[in-house]
């Protein structure tokens, strides 16, 4: 989407271009792996069906088998290599991931000023006084942070280092890095098994 512009595919002559707009590169790949996900999703009631068996693998439920596995496995690999495609040419844009996150005004980091203020307050008034901020920012067109500062029960408790730690959306990823060494450790595995890596 224009307006969002946060990741796209990369563009290759011949991949994703618009019929009708020569400036416009549809996600091609990202597109593919999604419908075959959905047609994958549609084979599996067949084999759960299938799997009902009257006496000695009776007759009817495997030979559906025959047509729905060779059919999700190759649904399977087919949204699996889109999104290899996908991932290979993945163009990300920071600068517009950081203006979407500031469209706010900050207000999409609330809950993580509400936890730094929590083990001073107590998770509900900390709820109350960052809710009280954030209509003070809405109501009078700051943001976020400058309704923090110029609140006397959020200053009480958080300094304004404390405040700009809060609404900094760089260290409110959660598990993040984590789910990231996790799957990191998951590929290498996987590639170390093939010979590679």
């Amino acid at each position: 989407q224009t307006e969002v512009d946060e990741a796209s595919e990369g563009a290759a002559p011949g991949k994703g271009g618009s019929s009708a707009m020569p400036q416009k590169h549809n996600p091609v790949d990202a597109t593919g792996a999604i419908a075959s996900a959905r047609l994958a999703v549609g084979v599996v009631p067949v084999i759960l069906s299938a799997m009902a068996q009257e006496h000695e693998r009776a007759v009817g439920g495997w030979q559906a088998e025959w047509a729905a596995i060779p059919g999700l496995f190759r649904f399977t690999a087919s949204a699996v290599e889109r999104v290899r495609g996908m991932i290979g040419g993945l163009q990300i844009e920071p600068a517009h991931m950081r203006a979407n996150l500031a469209l706010t005004g900050g207000l999409i980091m609330a809950e993580s000023l509400t936890m730094a203020l929590a083990p001073h307050v107590g998770r509900p008034e900390a709820h109350r006084i960052v809710q009280a901020a954030c209509d003070d920012a809405i109501r009078s067109g700051m943001d976020l942070r400058q309704a923090a500062l110029a609140d006397a029960q959020v200053r009480a408790h958080l300094s304004p280092e404390e405040i700009d730690r809060a609404l900094d959306p760089g260290g409110y990823l959660g598990s993040t890095d984590t789910f990231i060494d996790r799957a990191l450790a998951s590929y290498r595995e996987v590639e170390s098994s093939r010979g590679g890596v």
